[in-house]
Formats: structure tokens, C-alpha cells, sequence
């Protein structure tokens, strides 16, 4: 069934971290920052602090103008599918997420019981994906996964999520940008050990989650709204209007 012509897209999504950060997590960020500065000189570009964060699943939807319900764009652009996002269960489920997650301390001659995308936690720990510095940690118990499929009950997708038997449990955190130089391999190494010897553990619950609305993907604050949790359900369903 096609949409009709006028359609108003309502970039959504929920993040951890954004904004004020706990001391351990800003220490890890800049200590990696400073050996990429050190390593790469001007091919990189570090991330403000602020800006840095953990998406936790997209909320994007998508707004026929003859229709006050809202489409859930990743099922609209990824599955062919027209649903209508259950925003009532959608803010519960925001309100109640609770997750244990774990950056660094894999170390490569040790067997963790999972890999991400087919590598071993160590080697996916810190790498340069299309020109970006990524650092990823994981949920205990592949809770995140799970937690991003629940979402489903809500008829919200998550973007990695497009093949029903796909999982995702990893926690990213985009540092900063880097051109791939002929010193990129050596830096990698640097990075990926010293996360392998500083695991840092954390608790992500209402404290530091947040709905942003943005214009830009990676959320610079000029052009966002950020409403921290608990939120109320006309509250987020007035976001996909403003």
C-alpha cells in the first residue's frame, strides 16, 4: 500500500550518554583521543565530548500528512512494511531499559563465548569504519540485543535488525573522524591494547539515557533536543511533531 505524497519524516532516536558523562567514561575518551591526536596528527578530528554517545535503537518515524499515527521508518525503509509505532509502549519501554555493558578488557588469546560480526571483541573493540574512530563495547548476556528486539512489540525496528534473524549487541561510541593513513595500523594496535588492559564497566538505566531529536546523524547539539528519561508518552509522540 503506497504512502501518499506528503509525508513529514521525525528524526528520533534513544542514546546513553550524551551530554554529561561519568568521569571513567571521559577519561577512557580522551586517553584514546590523545593516542589517535598523537599517532595521526591532523588525519583526525576528535569528537566533542558532549557529543559523543551510545545510540541504543533509532526511533525514527515517518508522518503521511493525512495521518496522525506515525510509521516506523526502519520497517517503512528495511522491510517494506507499514506500522504504526505503539508510542504508549514505546515510552514504557524506554522508561524501564536497565543494561549492564562492558568496554574493553578482551584481550585476543582469551575465548569470551561470542563474537561480533564474525570477529573476536579484541579486534572489534577499536577499529576505522568509513573514515570514523569507533569504539564498541557489549551488553552482558546479549541483553542489548535483546532489549532492541523487544522493540519490535512496539513496532519499532532496529536498523540492524533487518533480517529477522540478525543480532546486534554491540554498543558503539563514535570518538571522532580519521583518514586511513600508512601510521592508521599502528595506532589501531595502541588503541585496541590499552582497551584490552582498561575494562570499564557500566550501568546504563534512566540516569544517563535520553530521547534526542536531531537534524544531523551525529547529533551535533546546535541542532538538537534532548529529553531526558522518564518520558512521558505525549511528550514523545509530540516530537514527532515539532
Amino acid at each position: 500500500m503506497p504512502l501518499s505524497s506528503g509525508i513529514r519524516n521525525g528524526n528520533v532516536t534513544l542514546v546513553a550518554m550524551y551530554g554529561e558523562k561519568p568521569d571513567a567514561v571521559k577519561d577512557l575518551i580522551v586517553t584514546i583521543q590523545e593516542i589517535l591526536a598523537g599517532g595521526l596528527g591532523q588525519s583526525f578530528e576528535p569528537h566533542p565530548l558532549d557529543q559523543i554517545h551510545c545510540t541504543i535503537i533509532g526511533l525514527e518515524g515517518v508522518l503521511p500528512n493525512d495521518s496522525g499515527q506515525v510509521l516506523n521508518r526502519n520497517y517503512l525503509e528495511l522491510r517494506h512494511e507499514q506500522r504504526h509505532m505503539d508510542l504508549a509502549a514505546a515510552a514504557q519501554m524506554l522508561n524501564d531499559l536497565q543494561l549492564q555493558v562492558r568496554i574493553g578488557g578482551y584481550r585476543l588469546d582469551r575465548d569470551y563465548g561470542f563474537t561480533s560480526r564474525g570477529s573476536h571483541p579484541y579486534n572489534r573493540s577499536f577499529s576505522f569504519q568509513q573514515g570514523r574512530a569507533v569504539v564498541v563495547g557489549w551488553a552482558e548476556g546479549d541483553k542489548l540485543n535483546e532489549a532492541r528486539r523487544a522493540f519490535q512489540a512496539a513496532n519499532i525496528l532496529h536498523k540492524y535488525h533487518a533480517d529477522p534473524l540478525s543480532r546486534d549487541n554491540d554498543l558503539y561510541l563514535v570518538i571522532g573522524r580519521a583518514a586511513r593513513t600508512s601510521a592508521a595500523d599502528r595506532v589501531l594496535l595502541t588503541v585496541r591494547e590499552y582497551l584490552a588492559g582498561h575494562a570499564l564497566r557500566l550501568a546504563i538505566g534512566q540516569e544517563n539515557l535520553s530521547v534526542v531529536t536531531y537534524k544531523d546523524s551525529a547529533l551535533l547539539s546546535s541542532g538538537c533536543a534532548v529529553i531526558p528519561i522518564p518520558v512521558p508518552e505525549d511528550r514523545l509522540r509530540n516530537l514527532y511533531q515539532e
